[in-house]
């Protein structure tokens, strides 16, 4: 199959942000983690971050809270 051929028959379609009215705040904010700081949300944390969670940084990052390690 030629793939200029089979592209060729998708149209692309032109999309717009949605207007605002007035001057609306967009952004709320960031509100302070509220749960609980347990190995299961530094493991994600620590995931997220970098590229593993070993048991050394999982304990040390358990250590300090959820502000702190962030």
């Amino acid at each position: 199959m030629d793939r200029r051929q089979f592209l060729k028959g998708f149209k692309a379609t032109k999309t717009t942000a949605p207007k605002l009215q007035g001057n609306r705040q967009l952004f709320a904010g960031i509100q302070p983690y509220s749960g609980s700081w347990t190995r299961t949300e530094v493991i994600h944390l620590l995931k997220r971050t970098q590229f593993a969670a070993k048991k050394q940084d999982v304990d040390y990052f358990l250590g300090l809270g959820p502000e702190a390690a962030v």
